[in-house]
């Protein structure tokens, strides 16, 4: 987890220009520290009404169409993520 974090941060801040590299990476650290906790917790209170299968099911559904829409655009992102930030372009 180490090792993926490092380099999530070093893709983060050599894809973003320069003025915004702050905001985005602190951005960055409150969704990935928060939107899981988040998450646990509307499934737990979902699950106390329906049980844990909807919840967890609906969960997988969210993250499988999540990974598609990613998927299909992935030769857009690494093209994106490839190219240094453009001075000026805001």
């Amino acid at each position: 987890m180490t090792v993926a974090r490092t380099d999530e941060h070093t893709l983060i801040q050599a894809s973003v220009d320069e003025h915004m590299r702050g905001r985005v990476v602190s951005l960055y650290g409150a969704i990935s520290r928060d939107c899981p906790s988040l998450g646990s917790l509307m499934m737990g209170w979902i699950g106390d009404y329906v049980g844990l299968r909807w919840p967890i099911a609906g969960g997988a559904v969210i993250c499988i169409a999540l990974w598609a829409w990613f998927y299909r655009r992935r030769s857009a992102l690494a093209e994106s993520l490839g190219t240094a930030p453009q001075p000026g372009k805001h």
